[in-house]
């Protein structure tokens, strides 16, 4: 990080941002701090708050914060994880992202934040 090269390479190209690939990874990371704003639980700083799983034959990861659940399919197939309490979808990476009676389908290498009925036993 010290390096001249390196922090010009990581400089932000603002005249750029109206190209659509970068129009758009800029309107997720919009999306991304509005909705660690607005739910208190995705910015509280305390690890213990979390309750994180991880499957790495099915590429699942999980990780709840109180009320909401980061579901992530690293994975390059489609999958489905079962959520207690799911809800609804805050934001999505993938617009096949769905929920069905707890059941959450992930298209490959897809994220999903979703409110739960539930509260995280370790929140």
């Amino acid at each position: 990080p010290q390096s001249i090269e390196t922090f010009a390479r990581s400089r932000l190209r603002w005249h750029e941002v109206s190209a659509a690939n970068h129009a758009e990874m800029l309107g997720w990371y919009r999306a991304l701090l509005a909705l660690r704003a607005k739910h208190p639980q995705l910015r509280d700083g305390n690890h213990r708050a979390a309750r994180v799983t991880f499957d790495e034959d099915q590429g699942h990861f999980l990780m709840v914060r109180g009320t909401i659940a980061i579901a992530s399919n690293l994975s390059t197939v489609s999958t489905t994880m079962r959520i207690p309490g799911a809800d609804r979808i805050l934001l999505r990476s993938e617009p096949g992202i769905e929920i069905h009676s707890d059941v959450v389908t992930l298209p490959s290498e897809s994220i999903a934040f979703i409110e739960t009925s539930l509260e995280s036993p370790d929140a």
